[in-house]
Parts: structure tokens; C-alpha cells; sequence
């Protein structure tokens, strides 16, 4: 965190002072009263289960420098900066850190794969100003809270942030714009996602659209997708220049001669007349398309189509997404962080292709698959059309699926089905052969991780 008096702050985000210095200079904010707050703020959060100005005392023994606290909450005797909203105080200097550290700020969103881009993005820009230089969001950190919190790490260092936005209502994609004010911004999905508060694909087109509302000069979308044009019309509203990416020439940013396999991937990118070989170790066609997005957010950076390849295969994906390893001659795959219905079926794809390709056998693949969640009204046609789609293209594929919303086809499909994935992991641990490839996803809350063999079975 850049280091400024509270004074600065408080004039920059509002409220006022009670029994504390403005002259003190602060060098971090925290949500967590647990935490070291020497020299820093702590910011008594409100929450629908909890209120952390029940611990404003363990925030002044862990040595919080002033808390900052609703109106009316303050303690006598402490330094306590009082405003009327402590989360959007602590949003507002997550903006002021932006205007200090004087960044160029990129933010991205989608409902399938902006994580990807994210690291994509990342991964290109640090190749222009190197790996210190790019702030970029980390973990989960991509709501009301983790969004200001990434960007209270800018230091002086920093030439660029890349920020990553997630949604699931209406309203939020536009607080975070305001926050962070991209110059550029990119939606790089939709899909049927958070459904039952957004209610319909234009619904969460409509949601996403709102990344440009603060948005400064540059908007880059896909081009090939129902919504593209629902999206544009958003950006034009901004003023913003559009870019596009997709799969074909139309597109100024798009990708060719995709081959895929499990252990990773090549493609063509083009841009703007210009094209190169990318070879990494992502897997899957829809991250060639990624790469596209990310491609065109490097050339708004000056970068060279060499320079945007270079980073592109430095690329490397966090936690659970589509990591690899072999116990006992059996390969795991892991890609438990999160599904949806439009990544379900990406990883049906992949599977495909590298069956055709003979890099293992249909009679080999198990799928352990977890609830799709917040689908709405169209969970149930889902879910039902994810299990008839393996039933029809990979008939062979053992499928271990956990949750409530899979187990009301139990007596349609002839698949094995469990409450949970602990359950689904006994069955799994009785199953399991040498040369097998299991493959585990699910939403974020059904844990499928849980499914995987532990040292037990090692």
C-alpha cells in the first residue's frame, strides 16, 4: 500500500475524525481484526452474517492505527474515522490507491473463463513491464470486497493492474467500474450463469455490459457470440473503441489451426494482419479464444505479435483449474474450482478430442461431476442435457455425479449418482485402475475436490 496521512484519505473518501491525528500516516488497510494493524486502518465491514465492529477491541490490541466505523459505532477514547458506509469508504480508497500509484487499469469479466484471461492478460503484460510491474487480482478476489482489497497492494512499482470482476446481481459489475475506472476493459463470456438473479443470457449480457460504464477508451469483446451485439451497443453508449475477438477473420483478434491435447495446445493468432504460432500447456479450444482477448488488450499496450506470443505461453493457471497429476498410473485431473453449463461442455470437448487423438481410451475416462448451482429456472433442462450429451458422445465414460440436482435423473441415466462428493469418493477409491483418467468438476460450493483419492489410497 502507498503510505498517506489520514488526513489525505478522509478528504478523498469522506467522513470524519474523532480522537484521531490526521497528520498519522497509514501503510495498510484491514478487514480482519486478527491481523497485525500497525500503522494501519481497520475497517469495521457489516455483513448479512456478521459485523465486524463486535471486534473493534481486538483490532486496537493487534495495534490498528484508527478504525474506521459506521457513524454513531465509534469508541470513546479511540482514533476512529467515522462514516456513514465502511464498505464503500473502503472501496473509495481502493480508488484513491489507483489515482496515487498513477497505474493504467485493465478490468475484465465473463461468465466462463475471465480467471483465464486474467492470468492470460497477466502473463502478456508482465512480458512489457515485467513480472513486479503488474498488479493483478488474486485468488478469489474479484467481488465488493476482494476488488478495493487487491488494490490497496499498489506500491510505486507498479505500472499496470489487472483487475478481475465477478457477479451474481444486478448492480455489482457497475460499483466495481467505478472503483477500479479501467482504461481498458474486456468481457471475454456469456453463458448461462448466476441465472436466478439474472434471469436470462441477456440478462447476464446486460450485468457484464456494465464493466464500461467508468470504462476510459477501450472495449474488447468477443465477436462471434449471440450477445455481441447487445454488448457493443453498451460500449458505443460509453464512447469506447471496440475491439473484437473470435474464431474467424472477421474478427481483428481470432485464432486458427487449433490442435489439441491433453498435455496442452497450439494455435495460430492473428492480429490485425499479423499472425504467430502459440504453443502451451493450456488444454481446451475455448482458451485459443481467450488468448484472443487477451491478445488484443497487449496490442492496445504497444506489444508486438511476438512479444504477445512469448507471454501467452508463459501462461499458467491458479488452484484447481485443469491441474494434472498421476498416482498409482492414474491420471487426475483436476478442474474443481467451478462449472457451469458452458464449461461442462468445454471439458466434454477436450475429452473428445484427445480420445480421437488416442491419448487414452473412452473406457478409461471417468467423470466426477459435481451440481451446477444458481442456474434458476433452467437448472433442471441443464443438468438433464449435460448427462444425455456424455450418454450420446461418450458412451463409454464411466460418470460418478454428486448433488441434488443430478440425482433426479437417477433412474433415467445408467450412471452412478451420490448426495455429495465425499460419497462419490468411496464409490471412486473401489473403481479406480491403473491407466485411468478421472476428471473432477462442479461448482465452487459442492467441493468435488473432495472426490479425489487421498495418501489412503496412494
Amino acid at each position: 500500500m502507498i503510505a498517506l496521512s489520514l488526513e489525505e484519505i478522509v478528504s478523498f473518501c469522506g467522513g470524519r475524525l474523532a480522537g484521531a491525528d490526521g497528520a498519522y500516516l497509514i501503510k495498510k488497510a484491514e478487514t480482519d481484526s486478527r491481523k497485525d494493524m500497525t500503522d494501519g486502518i481497520f475497517f469495521a465491514l457489516k455483513g448479512e452474517r456478521f459485523d465486524a465492529h463486535d471486534f473493534l477491541k481486538q483490532a486496537m490490541e493487534n495495534n490498528a492505527a484508527v478504525l474506521c466505523v459506521q457513524n454513531g459505532r465509534e469508541i470513546a477514547g479511540a482514533p476512529c474515522w467515522c462514516v456513514d458506509d465502511t464498505l464503500q469508504a473502503y472501496q473509495k480508497l481502493g480508488s484513491l490507491m489507483l489515482r496515487k500509484a498513477a497505474v493504467t487499469s485493465v478490468a475484465i469479466t465473463g461468465s466462463v473463463g475471465k480467471t483465464s484471461v486474467k492470468e492470460m492478460t497477466r502473463a502478456v503484460l508482465e512480458e512489457k513491464f515485467g513480472a513486479g510491474a503488474v498488479l493483478f487480482t488474486e485468488g478469489n478476489t474479484n467481488n465488493h470486497i476482494g476488488v478495493p482489497q487487491n488494490l490497496m497492494r499498489l506500491t510505486e512499482k507498479h505500472k499496470v493492474a489487472v483487475i478481475e470482476m465477478g457477479t451474481s446481481s444486478f448492480g455489482e459489475i457497475g460499483v466495481l467500474s467505478e472503483i477500479v475506472r479501467p482504461e481498458a476493459a474486456l468481457i471475454n463470456s456469456i453463458a448461462p450463469c448466476h441465472l436466478e438473479n439474472l434471469g436470462s443470457l441477456e440478462g447476464v449480457a446486460k450485468e457484464k455490459s456494465a464493466i464500461f460504464d467508468f470504462a476510459g477508451k477501450l472495449a474488447v469483446i468477443p465477436g462471434n457470440i449471440p450477445q455481441t451485439a447487445q454488448i457493443k451497443a453498451a460500449a458505443e453508449a460509453k464512447g469506447l473503441s471496440i475491439k473484437y475477438f473470435g474464431n474467424s477473420a472477421s474478427e481483428e483478434f481470432f485464432y486458427s489451426d487449433f490442435k489439441g491435447s491433453i498435455a496442452g495446445s497450439s494455435f495460430v493468432l492473428h492480429c490485425g494482419g499479423e499472425k504467430v504460432v502459440v504453443n502451451w500447456n493450456l488444454q481446451g479450444e475455448h482458451q485459443a479464444q481467450n488468448a484472443c482477448g487477451a491478445a488484443a488488450i497487449g496490442k492496445y499496450f504497444g506489444m508486438t505479435i511476438e512479444e504477445i506470443a512469448a507471454g501467452l505461453q508463459k501462461t499458467s493457471l491458479p488452484g484447481m483449474r485443469a491441474k494434472i497429476t498421476e498416482v498409482n498410473g492414474v491420471h487426475l485431473y483436476n478442474d474443481a474450482y467451478n462449472a457451469n453449463p458452458a464449461s461442462m461442455h468445454a471439458l466434454l470437448k477436450m475429452v473428445k478430442e484427445s480420445i480421437k487423438n488416442g491419448e487414452f481410451a473412452e473406457k478409461n475416462v471417468i467423470f466426477v461431476l459435481g451440481d451446477m448451482l444458481e442456474l434458476g429456472d433452467s437448472s433442471a433442462v441443464e443438468h438433464q442435457r449435460l448427462l444425455q450429451a456424455i450418454k450420446q458422445e461418450l458412451p463409454q465414460v464411466r460418470v460418478l455425479a454428486a448433488g441434488a440436482n443430478f440425482m433426479q435423473y437417477k433412474g433415467d441415466f445408467a450412471m452412478n449418482f451420490f448426495a455429495d462428493s465425499v460419497q462419490a469418493g468411496e464409490y471412486l477409491k473401489t473403481v479406480l485402475q491403473a491407466g485411468d483418467w478421472v476428471f473432477f468438476k462442479g461448482s465452487r460450493s459442492m467441493h468435488i475436490e473432495n472426490a479425489m483419492p487421498g495418501d489412503e489410497w496412494r
